[in-house]
């Protein structure tokens, strides 16, 4: 989850957690990019608008190939 409201992204990724989900949450477009080389996620709830920049260009983020 990608958010940089604090509050809100705690009351989502605890009903999201609730719900059974396991949810990594980052709050900066800086934090997101380095997720993104390192880990792989199946589904991503994201803020386009964050105060380091503007999400839509992670829409273009080449998927890259894990081992597991």
């Amino acid at each position: 989850m990608v958010e940089d409201d604090v509050g809100l992204r705690n009351r989502m990724s605890g009903r999201l957690r609730a719900m059974g989900a396991t949810v990594t949450e980052v709050g900066r477009l800086a934090e997101t990019r380095k997720l993104l080389r390192e880990l792989r996620f199946d589904f991503a709830l994201v803020d386009l608008h964050l105060p380091d920049g503007d999400l839509h260009c992670i829409t273009q983020y080449p998927s890259q190939d894990h081992e597991n």
